[in-house]
């Protein structure tokens, strides 16, 4: 420019975006089990950064190549997914799909003097509604377990009665 004349250095360096290794899955765990996720990435040029991400929105505190998840409400479903990037630029990989079981019961049933009997668990931790239907379309409340009113871990009920099928849904 307007004749300038002389020596120009330039430094430069050559260089990819970081590569990600790791796979996608599917994680299933019960509503009191943490989980940690990490990533694994190819070898890159200068320091690497990490952003992991919850159904798309960043995690403020998840800032490295793994994520540990506290404990997840039972139901839970969502989407992780990590931006790794270097000087050269930044993939973004989904690395899983999380999923929370919900509480599940195993009662048992019997039919007494006609009525049908559901033995209900004897941990009294697991809080539930019990439901009762006609017809599986449509649920009617029956009570919340445990009940102060009946401390028996068993409900009978007639087999002539308006349900015919019944259910417990956690709470």
């Amino acid at each position: 420019m307007n004749g300038a004349q002389g020596t120009i250095s330039l430094n430069w360096k050559l260089g990819l975006p970081p590569t990600i290794l790791s796979t996608q899955g599917t994680n299933i765990i019960n509503p009191s089990e943490p989980l940690t996720l990490s990533v694994q990435t190819g070898p890159t040029n200068g320091p690497t950064t990490y952003q992991w991400r919850c159904n798309g929105t960043n995690i403020p505190t998840a800032t490295a190549a793994s994520v540990t998840l506290g404990l997840l409400s039972s139901g839970t479903v969502a989407t992780y997914s990590v931006i790794v990037g270097n000087a050269f630029g930044v993939r973004t990989q989904e690395i899983s799909r999380v999923i929370v079981r919900k509480p599940s019961l195993s009662p048992q049933s019997i039919l007494i003097n006609g009525h049908f009997r559901i033995w209900l668990p004897q941990d009294q931790s697991q809080n539930f509604e019990l439901e009762g239907s006609p017809d599986l379309e449509n649920w009617f409340w029956i009570e919340s377990y445990p009940s102060p009113n009946n401390p028996n871990n068993f409900r009978d009920f007639s087999i002539d009665g308006p349900f015919n099928f019944f259910r417990a849904v956690p709470d």
